[in-house]
């Protein structure tokens, strides 16, 4: 009898211990910063059309720790409230792939875009090697390119021009999408 009311022990301490697993399963947290902000607020959105407050915290020293629950992982971004003398393009907003794991984010106040760097979170890696990746592509730049000479001359009415370039733009952007797809053969095509 004794070895049974041990065997039923174990066994409820094993569910509790599986039960609290899984409720950690679905968790995130966000330990951030900001280089160059000693203060504001941080608060943490899903994208639209949601628009969820996830969790908000201050900014202290640049620091920042965000918690919550997410059911699956999900695009969102992180709001800066600042003070005005603190303010620079781009640095108020920033967007992020929130995931269920322990994540960490790390930027600097006057060059956001080409200092933010997630860790901790496969999903952000992924994208960030995309995004490298895809900066690498000669035909980025060419449609970069032609996208500006497409406005140039929807501008000024050559509507024939803009078809024609439009047609080498859009074919260049297949040959990019195809480049991607092999970058990454795991990645599905499929919408």
């Amino acid at each position: 009898m004794k070895v049974c009311k041990n065997v039923w022990l174990l066994v409820s301490l094993l569910c509790l211990f599986c039960a609290c697993k899984e409720r950690e399963h679905d968790r995130f947290t966000i330990s951030g910063e900001m280089k160059g902000l000693p203060k504001g607020v941080v608060k943490l959105y899903t994208n639209p059309p949601g628009n969820v407050l996830l969790d908000s915290c201050e900014v202290k020293d640049g620091k920042y720790f965000l918690e919550g629950k997410i059911t699956e992982p999900q695009a969102g971004l992180l709001f800066f409230d600042m003070e005005p003398q603190y303010q620079r393009l781009g640095a108020s907003m920033v967007a992020i792939f929130i995931e269920p794991e322990d994540m960490k984010v790390y930027s600097e106040l006057d060059e956001v875009k080409k200092t933010l760097k997630i860790t901790s979170a496969p999903i952000n890696e992924d994208i960030h090697r995309y995004n490298v990746y895809l900066k690498s592509l000669p035909e980025k730049q060419l449609v970069a390119e032609f996208n500006g000479k497409i406005q140039m001359a929807f501008a000024e009415a050559r509507m024939e021009e803009v078809r024609e370039m439009s047609r080498k733009r859009d074919s260049l952007q297949m040959v990019i999408i195809d480049r991607l797809f092999a970058f990454g053969p795991g990645v599905s095509k499929s919408p």
